[in-house]
């Protein structure tokens, strides 16, 4: 994605604009599945779809470091971060004499990074800057509340590939996800990629009480096994990791229904509960469909470590992925270009990328057209 060239390209921002920012979510965190995927030009969209939409300040900072003319790693150009007059930004000290937006301190936050403190800056003018930020979740939602302690009414968040902290509620009220060719030049295999990934995202929660156990257990560091009497095991730790054949034999032994973890959840673990699921044949059949007869809790999308195929192996063995704080995914946004392959029409590569999303709205923000269930809508 390069250039926004069209007034459909526009509507199609202010439309992701509203679906992100629905439900009264203020922070809006764009991730990107890979890189070259797009996620700058979409915040670039958002952040003009949201003066345009308010009169609110906008808050716009980086989980990596964003719009710089080169890529440090490919050295591909990148387009830059477009902030426009008035805006706050939370960046890095040393970026503040690049950008071309007259950047002034506004307040100071006491983080540091390689690039020095961040800072809170408002732009009086429009222009672009190099906006270097917190690659620590916790810092990250420091500096976007210093934004809001600033006047922020919205904040709008760069997601560097593989922050998986942008998952957390802490950091961001919903999310967008920018998806492309550059993930996987096949689109069959790009579609399957980008659906596990926002399956990943969107994951529901467990039912009361079982929710409020969790929730208390979670703020604990304490992680446990629920037996099929309802009872309570305690694993005596938090972490799971690497510990995966010990917690199935602790299973075995209560005949649990449910796992909570206080930690990260891992391949190694969801890879020995499906093979134990597998093994005692747990799964139950209802009108030819397995339903879920055990279900692991995660704090947060943020707290998953598992690959794709984890996940769909532990799935598929009839366990239930379910997480105690949700995250939400408001929109797609797909790139048909790679810097590596030949472009993909535009039109197919977005039905395609929305059949395998099903309702979830997908957007080509350069093409200027969306689709759902793989219907394109160019209007």
């Amino acid at each position: 994605m390069s250039q926004l060239a069209s007034s459909g390209a526009s509507d199609q921002a202010r439309r992701i604009y509203e679906l992100a920012t629905a439900h009264g979510c203020r922070r809006v965190a764009v991730v990107g599945l890979a890189k070259n995927c797009g996620k700058t030009t979409t915040l670039n969209a958002l952040a003009a779809a949201a003066v345009a939409a308010t009169s609110a300040t906008i808050g716009v900072t980086s989980s990596g470091r964003d719009g710089e003319l080169f890529d440090a790693i490919t050295g591909l150009a990148k387009p830059p971060v477009r902030l426009p007059a008035g805006a706050l930004v939370a960046l890095a000290e040393l970026t503040l004499a690049s950008a071309t937006c007259d950047l002034e301190v506004v307040s100071r936050t006491g983080i540091t990074t390689g690039a020095g403190e961040i800072v809170v800056a408002r732009a009086r003018k429009t222009g672009t800057a190099e906006v270097f930020g917190c690659s620590r979740g916790a810092d990250l939602a420091s500096a976007i509340a210093a934004m809001e302690d600033s006047g922020a009414g919205a904040c709008l968040i760069d997601g560097a590939a593989g922050r998986t902290f942008l998952a957390s509620p802490d950091v961001a009220d919903s999310i967008v996800v920018a998806t492309g060719a550059a993930l996987c030049p096949d689109v069959d295999t790009a579609a399957t990629a980008t659906a596990a990934a926002v399956h990943l995202l969107s994951l529901g929660q467990p039912d009361q009480p079982f929710l409020a156990c969790a929730l208390r257990l979670q703020a604990a560091g304490e992680s446990a096994l629920v037996g099929a009497d309802g009872t309570l095991r305690p694993l005596g730790t938090g972490s799971l990791l690497g510990k995966g054949e010990a917690v199935v034999q602790a299973a075995d032994e209560v005949d649990a229904t449910a796992l909570v973890c206080a930690k990260a959840v891992g391949s190694g673990l969801l890879d020995a509960l499906a093979s134990w699921l597998r093994a005692r044949g747990r799964g139950r059949t209802n009108h030819g469909h397995t339903r879920p007869v055990f279900e692991v809790v995660a704090a947060d999308p943020s707290r998953i470590a598992a690959s794709a195929q984890s996940v769909s192996g532990f799935e598929a063995a009839a366990g239930a992925l379910r997480v105690a704080r949700r995250a939400r995914v408001a929109a797609v946004t797909c790139n048909p270009t790679s810097p590596w392959a030949k472009a993909h029409d535009p039109k197919d590569f977005a039905a395609r990328i929305s059949r395998a999303l099903g309702p979830m709205p997908v957007f080509d923000l350069v093409a200027g057209l969306s689709a759902c269930r793989g219907v394109v809508d160019e209007a």
